[in-house]
């Protein structure tokens, strides 16, 4: 199911449920900005805590994350930042709470665990967008409010478009790895944080999804062991298509031991013979695309395009 949509005037809660805020201008900045939007903000009781790399401690963070769902006037969560933390909070979620307060939920990195638990445990459709501190990009708040706020019109149609060639920023480059259509269920996020959910009870069910990838300071052979790992655990096996975004300052080593990122998608992700592109636009970048984890969506390859066909 969708959340509601955003209308002027409603509150969003920003929470960290991850790593700790080390500086604290670009915060300030994202509630001033929500604000001159004409949204309210609240911000969770602990969003300034420190636990060493985390947030405050898992009880502190899950306690916020529990307040924002529960609290009526909040009509929207997003995190602060990624960084680490955020599966430590899943065997204290009350995912009763969330499924009887459905409202948006949005983030990316680290934050992939709850996007795709939070999904997984009660069909709540969650959106991989930036952290409340990317928010200050024109690209970027462009896609939040056309996605998210009720004014932006054709929301629910078959036709509203998601991520198409158009959108590709300079500096990132579209590789088209098999062309060809598909339809599925919408689902992914950061390659690393997804790999390390992998045999729990976290994870949706992968049977003909459209499986989205990003990551983030991991050496090309890294790339390559989650990659494996992805397709020992059968999952590379189950999925209809596949869209790879930014793979940001992930090293290819240098002389006989240099291996490229598109050697590695070479290996894994071609001869699966489905759809797929890489050069999305998405992930550790500051222009990102908004895309809902678990809908229905329709992947044309060769045109980069992503689509929504359904509504739950």
């Amino acid at each position: 199911m969708f959340p509601p949509l955003l209308k002027s005037g409603d509150t969003i809660g920003l929470i960290s449920p991850a790593g700790s805020l080390y500086e604290h201008a670009p915060y300030q900045q994202a509630v001033q900005l929500l604000q001159s939007l004409n949204f309210q903000v609240k911000c969770g009781r602990y969003w300034q805590a420190k636990n060493g790399y985390l947030a405050g401690t898992d009880q502190q963070r899950v306690s916020d994350l529990h307040a924002m769902f529960a609290d009526p006037e909040v009509k929207a969560i997003i995190a602060f930042r990624g960084g680490w933390g955020s599966a430590r909070l899943l065997p204290y979620i009350d995912f009763d709470l969330i499924a009887a307060n459905p409202k948006i939920f949005m983030g990316y990195s680290d934050i992939t665990a709850l996007l795709l638990a939070i999904y997984s445990q009660t069909g709540l459709i969650t959106w991989h967008g930036a952290v409340a501190r990317d928010l200050g990009n024109a690209f970027t708040l462009n896609h939040l409010q056309h996605l998210l706020c009720e004014k932006a019109g054709e929301y629910f149609g078959t036709h509203t478009v998601l991520h198409t060639y158009n959108m590709v920023q300079t500096g990132n480059k579209l590789l088209i790895l098999k062309s060809g259509t598909a339809t599925g269920k919408l689902l992914g996020g950061n390659l690393s944080v997804l790999c390390s959910l992998i045999g729990s009870k976290y994870l949706p069910q992968w049977d003909g999804a459209i499986l989205f990838l990003e990551d983030v300071g991991e050496a090309t052979y890294r790339i390559d062991r989650l990659f494996c790992q992805l397709k020992l655990s059968g999952i590379l096996d189950k999925i209809a298509g596949i869209v790879l975004g930014a793979f940001t300052n992930c090293p290819e080593g240098t002389g006989e031991y240099s291996r490229s990122i598109e050697a590695i998608f070479n290996d894994y992700i071609v001869p699966l013979g489905i759809p797929a592109f890489a050069g999305a636009q998405f992930g550790h970048i500051p222009q990102k695309v908004l895309l809902p984890v678990g809908a229905t969506v329709h992947l044309d390859a060769e045109q980069a395009n992503l689509h929504l066909v359904a509504t739950s």
